[in-house]
């Protein structure tokens, strides 16, 4: 690029240096981390006051984790090793530590033996929003996923997994992430990086749950975990402080939007031709396509961010589906229960156009408890019986359809519909 030096020279000029003591305590931020496999984890840090060697003998404050650098520098902008780093500096330690958890953005390296120092201010353990199945598209491939999401977490600590099963995918992982971008890189990278075909589940939330019996709280991922109702003293959904910013005429259609997806407007300002919105919002309205709808009706102009802002009482419910009267629980959804009839005939039709025919007809039902909220009929194939038949014998006709009648019948009363793969992502996601 060209004027780079004089760039350089001005920033030095006009700019004061970076405030902090030579003399005080070592306090370094940690600011980004990755795993390289002889080094262990690298550090990347900025130093706010003291000074740092490779001698010294080091420690993480939040988790008291005690290291020895194997090396330290500068980025210039490879890695170049020194031997000493000072107040107001940005460089890197090598720390020889094989679990990357344990170098988190965000805290504070202090010396080993320094008691006294206290945390840098603005620490806090990144805990996972939003939640997403993770399943091989080949079955026999669960092990080489497990292998890679171990592999994986060496370079990015912030996600955390569990196995998961389900019915019609098989065996999984439940994967908590920091947001929907976040998400989307990590499956993008196991895709590409461990050659890994998946299929994910759309995102959900974390619910909390107060039980009847000693006010026990417990956390709810997915319908199969939510409890019996009569069981349940309340429940409660994450909300945010939504932030967005737009051009003054598109204002009334975003307001709309926003209303529509439980919103509740806490303040607004304008800046010349410009409105910041600040919004309550439930988490879950969020990650379900808001962000899509928001660009649609302001042309691509506004833009938005958001903070976890806790846990907020809710009327949460299950929805359970009904194929020919059985349960299918791989199906059930959690939702409010002010919206959960506007759900309930979305997920019906839905189904309908989804479930290929039978050869019964299905009933398609969505109940909430024990009440119907919604229903579709999905057509049974029909063979023509009577094809071979001579048009003026009548009597016989009546018959062969009378049999194919019962036929059906029976069928209904005794048939399963089988759920297939393709049906169950084209209703989920």
């Amino acid at each position: 690029g060209q004027h780079v030096i004089q760039l350089i020279e001005a920033v030095i000029n006009r700019l004061p240096p970076p405030p902090g003591d030579d003399q005080a305590p070592l306090q370094a931020l940690v600011f980004n981390s990755f795993y390289h496999p002889h080094h262990g984890v690298i550090a990347y840090i900025r130093l706010i006051n003291g000074q740092i060697n490779h001698r010294q003998s080091l420690k993480f404050f939040s988790n008291q984790t005690i290291f020895k650098p194997l090396n330290l520098g500068y980025f210039a902008p490879a890695l170049k090793p020194v031997d000493s780093l000072t107040c107001g500096e940005v460089g890197f330690i090598a720390t020889g530590l094989k679990d990357i958890s344990l170098c988190r953005v965000g805290d504070t390296i202090v010396a080993s033996d320094d008691i006294a120092v206290k945390a840098l201010a603005g620490y806090h353990e990144p805990q996972p929003v939003v939640y997403m199945d993770f399943y091989p598209l080949e079955n026999n491939d669960f092990i080489k996923l497990k292998t890679s999401l171990e592999k994986f977490r060496l370079t990015d600590s912030s996600i955390v997994y569990s196995p998961v099963s389900s019915s019609v995918l098989g065996s999984g992982f439940k994967i908590g992430f920091q947001g929907l971008l976040h998400a989307e890189i990590v499956q993008e990278r196991l895709e590409r990086e461990f050659d890994l075909e998946l299929i994910t589940t759309s995102p959900s939330v974390e619910y909390q749950v107060e039980l009847k019996k000693k006010s026990q709280l417990i956390s709810v991922f997915s319908p199969a975990d939510f409890p019996d109702p009569s069981l349940i003293n309340q429940t409660k959904e994450p909300f945010i402080n939504l932030t967005i910013f737009n051009p003054l005429q598109y204002l009334g259609g975003i307001m709309d939007l926003c209303r529509d997806h439980r919103a509740k407007l806490i303040s607004q300002e304008f800046y010349g031709q410009q409105a910041k919105l600040n919004y309550s919002m439930p988490l879950q309205e969020l990650i379900s396509g808001f962000f899509d709808q928001l660009k649609s009706v302001s042309s691509g102009f506004a833009s938005l961010n958001w903070q976890f802002a806790g846990f907020v009482k809710s009327d949460i419910v299950k929805l359970e589906v009904l194929l020919n009267r059985q349960v299918i629980e791989p199906l059930s959804v959690l939702t409010i229960r002010s919206t959960a009839s506007k759900l309930a005939l979305k997920l019906a039709k839905k189904l309908k156009a989804a479930l290929p025919r039978q050869q019964f007809e299905v009933p398609i039902q969505v109940a909430l408890g024990g009440q119907v909220l919604a229903r579709e009929t999905l057509k049974a194939y029909r063979k023509d019986v009577t094809v071979k038949l001579h048009a003026a014998d009548l009597s016989r006709k009546a018959k062969l359809l009378e049999k194919q009648k019962r036929g059906k019948k029976r069928m209904k009363q005794f048939g399963k519909v089988v759920l297939n793969q393709d049906t169950f992502l084209a209703v989920i996601r």
